[in-house]
């Protein structure tokens, strides 16, 4: 019902309710004595009329506001848990989501990408913040396209990502990092008169079904450690 049908609505059962009330007490007094005069039906009939009419307008309005004020509370609440769970520069899942996500998979194998973008304190000491930032989202835009729907991406903090991609084998989790690896290396970023081509390395750890996320995290967090002492921009699987 509209606001219209609402406003109506109310008016009519106002008087309804004002006109029962009159017969009620006419045939109470009886033929003679409770006789109520044309003009006084009129009267007694209009000013219920008259006075529930702005009060119906009143609550109608106020109720329509009401639930303009709810949605527009929902969608704000909605707003913040998706700020709460994603990280504001690269729209990416922040690491306590991620963490928490990837605990909440469900029981199947699966592979852990732990990476972390090469000299990135060098590229932001040189060349300023704004063309780190832009390396850090040019990165996390590679991820997006590069993982299957389900999959999980993160960024677990500074200039370290993380992916959990479930149910695919070595040589598929494999392929999948040197796809991600190959495609960052292709990245250019343009710096004054310079050009910015960053890398990363990575680390590879298995998720087993039945194990926590935190464990095949810390191993591959590992394996990419050992990525960056063997000279960089390369994969190592977790021992």
């Amino acid at each position: 019902m509209n606001g219209v049908g609402k406003i109506a609505a109310g008016v009519g059962f106002s008087v309804l309710c004002t006109a029962i009330g009159m017969a009620g007490l006419s045939y109470l007094a009886g033929p003679e004595d409770g006789f109520i005069p044309p003009l006084w039906w009129i009267f007694g009939l209009a000013c219920p009329a008259l006075v529930s009419l702005p009060v119906c307008v009143i609550l109608v309005r106020q109720g329509e506001a009401n639930r303009r004020l709810a949605g527009q509370l929902a969608e704000a609440m909605a707003r913040l848990a998706d700020l709460a769970q994603h990280d504001g520069m690269t729209g990416l899942l922040n690491r306590t989501a991620f963490l928490s996500r990837s605990d909440d998979r469900p029981a199947t194998a699966g592979w852990m990408l732990v990476m972390d973008i090469d000299r990135f304190k060098s590229i932001n000491d040189r060349y300023g913040h704004h063309v780190g930032d832009a390396v850090i989202q040019a990165v996390a835009d590679v991820l997006s396209v590069s993982v299957r729907t389900g999959d999980l991406c993160g960024r677990l903090g500074g200039e370290e990502f993380a992916v959990l991609t479930m149910g695919i084998s070595a040589e598929d989790a494999q392929a999948l990092a040197e796809r991600i690896r190959t495609r960052i290396a292709a990245i250019e970023i343009i710096a004054d008169d310079d050009i910015v081509r960053p890398t990363i390395s990575m680390g590879l750890a298995p998720v087993t079904a039945g194990d926590g996320a935190a464990l095949a995290l810390r191993l591959a967090d590992a394996a990419m450690y050992r990525s960056k002492r063997t000279g960089r921009n390369r994969i190592s699987l977790a021992a």
